[in-house]
């Protein structure tokens, strides 16, 4: 069983969290960035689902962990949609996740292919996009 970090300021997100990998990894949790990545050497784990709140913040905290020796891949969860262009950061911070959508069954198969190595964005569709689909499954009664 994989041990994953999760970290989110929001108690809501931790739980969220939490609660859709439960069963499936190891899971340690914190409701703060740590300033240093040293703070996080006396902890196994082999991936981090970082909670993006305060994008500044994360982003460096992500090239902090990318340019040390920790062997981790890392996921960003951006439920409120700090990140506007998602490919550029995954490309420039060297991360495997990019998820901007509320937690579904389909978060804890996105986990799994990004710790396999998968580099994935899972984005929110916009309403056209969700109205178009909709209309396309619909069987029209004549």
């Amino acid at each position: 069983m994989k041990n994953v970090l999760i970290i989110a300021s929001e108690l809501d997100d931790r739980l969220a969290l939490i609660s859709q990998l439960k069963g499936k990894y190891m899971i340690e949790s914190r409701s703060q960035i740590p300033r240093s990545v040293n703070e996080l050497r006396d902890i196994e784990f082999d991936g981090i689902i970082l909670s993006v709140r305060r994008r500044d913040e994360s982003l460096d905290f992500c090239r902090k962990i990318m340019s040390s020796s920790l062997n981790v891949w890392v996921c960003i969860i951006d439920l409120e949609h700090k990140i506007q262009n998602p490919e550029e950061v995954l490309e420039k911070y060297g991360l495997l996740g990019y998820w901007g959508d509320s937690l579904s069954n389909e978060f804890s198969p996105f986990v799994a292919r990004c710790s396999l190595g998968d580099v994935i964005i899972h984005k929110r569709e916009s309403r056209l996009q969700r109205f178009l689909g909709i209309l396309s499954t619909k069987r029209r009664k004549t």
